[in-house]
């Protein structure tokens, strides 16, 4: 038997049984993993994306379609129009389109494995790419040999290997010109960096892939201390405003800030012990928020749905929702005013109906808001001084609720109420916020 089938079937991942989905471009590599597989026995369908990219383009496709029609085997293909790319990192977003085409029709012929024909100039090739990324211990790993449903069986394999089968065995495949050309990343280090360095270090890619394997291991262990580290300081629960500690692990923290959407330079600048109380930080899609204070680093999941918001209403009995408040409205005599009180003292903000005006607005308190606080008898304060007087922590302030009408600041909930707004002996109607907030 071949030793590339020995390294297939030694792998232990594929049963006979199993229906799969070979990923294949023309190229040799692929064209190999095909003959493979079909040599082997298994159960294939083929999926095949054109990009129209290349002038071979189409003889690619024309090259897979014909073998898999003559072998009798299945096969989809996706033709993409360079317009429909987006423009920038061309091969991420061709990347994407490809993988997502895999899965879809991975669902749709119910095959178990995705199997691409990666071997181990390619997972050399991406380590590089990743180091000269500064990527973390998280790009060191570069290509898995399993992700998922997504299967790599040739990924320990010298292409050598993989072109002494392909001329063994007579296998047609179509050369990618393109490859030569070295103004991709990937093909500079494949074309110019690897050669170099293998002329100095003639075991130098398979070094480079010795040192993966012992990556992936390792990472293997801090990949469940950090699920297990996830767990216990982040929500997960619908939870949108929570803090971490800035003296926990540093690797945790900037695995996590990564994955929310926070870029290096940012996380580095999160993380130093000189960034000041207040500095902010917005993550790349403007949906979340990072604010430092003193020893906490607060984060805000959900910017767009809970801190941009206003609601006018009319002052009647009513509940209402707002951000992660819930709100409920009530007028009643100033007669009545002991028995509301002593119901709900902790949670209850109250004033003198007569004293506001029937619009009223709620949003989150802004820079510059003044208001007169209860018990100042001359003049306004600003909020950020209150808060300030009152040691209010930064996700304190964000999460208060401003409720004005068309002159004022009425109330800071469920901080204060306005001085504007106190109850007298001329008072005859009283109104009631009570407020509690939203549970998830």
């Amino acid at each position: 038997m071949n030793s590339l089938h020995k390294i297939i079937q030694n792998q232990g991942f594929i049963k006979h049984e199993d229906k799969l989905l070979l990923c294949v471009s023309g190229g040799r590599d692929s064209m190999v993993l095909l003959h493979l597989m079909f040599e082997l026995g298994y159960h294939i369908v083929v999926a095949h994306v054109n990009y129209h990219l290349r002038l071979d383009s189409d003889r690619d496709e024309a090259l897979v379609k014909a073998w898999c029609e003559s072998n009798r085997i299945v096969c989809a293909v996706k033709s993409i129009e360079p317009g429909d790319l987006v423009p920038g990192n061309l091969q991420e977003n061709a990347r994407e389109i490809r993988y997502q085409f895999f899965s879809e029709i991975a669902a749709k012929e119910s095959c178990k494995w995705i199997i691409t024909a990666h071997h181990s100039a390619d997972l050399v090739e991406t380590f590089l790419m990743n180091l000269s990324r500064g990527s973390g211990i998280v790009g060191l790993k570069s290509i898995p040999a399993l992700q998922g449903n997504i299967l790599r069986p040739l990924l320990s394999c010298d292409p050598k290997l993989i072109e002494t089968y392909a001329q063994n065995h007579g296998i047609l495949y179509n050369h990618d010109e393109s490859n030569l050309k070295s103004e991709y990343l990937r093909n500079f280090f494949r074309n110019t960096i690897i050669p170099a360095i293998e002329d100095r270090l003639p075991h130098f890619s398979m070094n480079v892939v010795k040192s993966v394997c012992l990556i992936q291991d390792a990472s293997e262990i801090l990949d469940d201390q950090y699920d297990q580290w996830r767990k216990i300081n982040v929500s997960d629960e619908g939870k949108e405003v929570f803090k971490l500690s800035r003296y926990d692990h540093r690797y945790f923290l900037s695995r996590y800030f990564l994955e929310i959407g926070f870029g290096y330079e940012q996380i580095n600048l999160i993380l130093d012990k000189n960034t000041h109380t207040g500095a902010q930080f917005t993550a790349v899609k403007n949906d979340k928020l990072i604010r430092i204070d003193r020893d906490w680093i607060w984060i805000f999941l959900d910017l767009n749905s809970e801190f941009n918001q206003t609601e006018t209403f009319k002052l009647e009995a009513q509940k209402l929702k707002f951000a992660n408040w819930n709100l409920e409205i009530e007028i009643f005599p100033k007669e009545h005013l002991k028995q509301y009180t002593s119901k709900f003292q902790s949670n209850m903000l109250y004033g003198d109906m007569a004293k506001i005006s029937e619009r009223l607005v709620l949003r989150q308190w802004e820079s510059g808001d003044r208001m007169k606080p209860f018990g100042m008898t001359i003049g306004t304060k600003k909020l950020q001084d209150i808060f300030s007087n009152k040691k209010l922590a930064q996700h304190e302030k964000m999460n208060a609720v401003i409720l004005q009408d068309s002159e004022k600041i009425v109330a800071v909930i469920p901080h204060l109420i306005s001085e504007e707004v106190r109850v007298d002996e001329r008072t005859e109607m009283i109104f009631s916020v009570r407020y509690w907030k939203e549970r998830n």
